[in-house]
């Protein structure tokens, strides 16, 4: 085999695996972390989620109520600019193991899953704190 063509294949294989690993940039995120309550008592398991132009943000309130967002990895935050906010909490419709397609009930007003009526909004701000409290009531 010729040694030019040799090298222009190693060229060429080289150029595709730096191509390949060199993919379009994930857009900055900030940090987003806050507070979920129910009736005045942390909302422990609740679903957060940011709906906005892009890519949603979610994240999972903890035992105190305390959630962090993530778009594109854990932790990573939400993309700048406005968002409107669902947060839901659902239990399985049943206990019956001989009826495990019972439908899911809202543990909260359902109002609040849903995007046009939830009321609840965010602004997302690169470089600045974004923390956010929720009170939710029936």
């Amino acid at each position: 085999m010729n040694m030019n063509f040799m090298l222009r294949t190693a060229c060429v294989w080289a150029a595709l695996a730096v191509a390949a690993g060199c993919g379009a940039k994930t857009p900055a995120t900030s940090s987003v972390t806050g507070v979920v309550t129910f009736n005045g008592t942390p909302l422990e398991g609740a679903q957060v989620t940011f709906f906005g132009e892009g890519r949603p943000a979610a994240g999972i309130a903890d035992a105190q109520g305390r959630f962090q967002l993530m778009t594109f990895g854990p932790g990573d935050g939400a993309l700048p600019g406005e968002y409107v906010v669902v947060i839901t909490k659902t239990e399985a419709g049943s206990t019956d193991p001989n009826n495990p397609y019972a439908p899911v009930r809202s543990l909260i007003p359902e109002r609040y899953g849903d995007r046009a009526k939830s009321g609840l909004t965010a602004t997302v701000q690169l470089g600045k704190s974004n923390e956010f409290t929720f009170e939710l009531t029936n």
